[in-house]
């Protein structure tokens, strides 16, 4: 800094300055001090990797998270920028792919100390190795937070000025993550049934049959709660994976109080006691009706809504179990009848009758 006279001061004044040494005449004031160079980080690339868990479940909070986060810099434009308080790492969820706008569970600061004051050093790129935060899903399911994002930025109280830029110019600074193979709700593996028809079963005429079913679902699934949460379907089938459907074709066989059974956490879901409509139970294993089926699937209209998956990637779980032949029948001929106790085996190229009979010629 330079103080002096003026050029033309009215009125003018004699300015003399102490201090000078010899022969040199000073007719101003200077005044210097050291200056240090400005830090500058130009950023090029964000890229964040999830670390921990394999699985973050909807509806659920406090899951322990961890993700490794790279921040790659222009080695000729970055140089050393060290001192306290020197980044912030934003996290939250996104329904965008780029992190832009709305963002679901913000949270404004997921460094710690030691990572918060990190110094970058000129020719290297800035690597957070392991962020540790949580992860609250209360009350959110999975289609409603595809992407969990991170922002890496300057702290607004850092010990030092110096400049943050990106390159090419990128506000914020984002990376995303997609949670659509990380973020779970209810996942089904298999189903198990059984079925009895009742004791008082009367040969020819129609009865219903009732069946007791349990789907197993994968450990970490969450507890569901509500109505019209499941559907199960009964039918006849020509072959053993239920692709050839026959009648009788139940389509659903819950009652509203069934189809609100919960579901509790890690399962199973079990339903002791469905029951089908009446049908012609005697034709079960004969000709067309080789199999009988149990299909399980997610309710049309839950409420409240969760995420449905099976372990195979269909949308439903089906089950076959092969029926035997088996029914009594009786035939009136002119003259007289006869009662005959009928056994049809699987094989539909033989027939064993087996029974008795008595022919009355008045």
């Amino acid at each position: 800094m330079e103080f002096l006279k003026g050029d033309a001061p009215n009125p003018d004044f004699t300015l003399i300055v102490e201090g000078g040494r010899g022969d040199i005449t000073r007719d101003s004031l200077i005044v210097c001090k050291p200056q240090e160079c400005q830090a500058r980080v130009v950023f090029t690339e964000l890229e964040a990797t999830l670390l921990s868990p394999d699985v973050i479940v909807e509806n659920t909070d406090d899951t322990d998270t961890s993700v490794r986060l790279k921040a790659t810099t222009d080695k000729v434009l970055t140089s050393t920028v060290a001192g306290e308080k020197l980044w912030t790492v934003k996290t939250f969820f996104s329904e965008n792919r780029n992190g832009r706008g709305n963002r679901i569970n913000e949270q404004p600061q997921i460094l710690n100390a030691v990572q918060d004051d990190q110094t970058l050093d000129q020719g290297e790129n800035l690597i957070f190795q392991e962020m540790d935060f949580q992860v609250d899903l209360s009350g959110i399911i999975c289609n409603e937070i595809p992407f969990m994002c991170f922002e890496l930025a300057k702290n607004p109280d850092s010990s030092i000025d110096y400049t943050f830029e990106t390159k090419p110019v990128q506000d914020p600074f984002v990376d995303c993550l997609s949670m659509e193979d990380v973020c779970k709700g209810v996942v089904f593996t298999e189903m198990e049934w059984s079925r009895e028809v009742p004791e008082d079963h009367l040969p020819g005429t129609e009865s219903p049959i009732t069946i007791e079913a349990s789907i197993d679902v994968e450990p970490y699934s969450r507890q569901v709660t509500g109505v019209d949460l499941w559907k199960v379907s009964v039918f006849a089938s020509r072959d053993v994976n239920g692709n050839e459907r026959r009648d009788p074709i139940f389509s659903d066989v819950l009652t509203p109080v069934e189809a609100a059974t919960t579901l509790p956490q890690g399962g199973p879901l079990v339903f002791p006691d469905l029951e089908t409509p009446p049908f012609e139970v005697d034709k079960m294993g004969c000709g067309e009706f080789r199999y009988l089926c149990v299909e399980f699937q997610k309710g049309e209209n839950p409420i409240p809504d969760f995420t449905y998956e099976t372990q195979s990637g269909e949308d439903t779980i089906v089950k076959c179990k092969p029926e035997d032949c088996a029914g009594m029948y009786s035939r009136t001929f002119l003259g007289g009848s006869v009662c005959i106790s009928l056994k049809m085996e699987k094989s539909l190229t033989s027939l064993h009758f087996h029974g008795h009979g008595h022919l009355n010629n008045g």
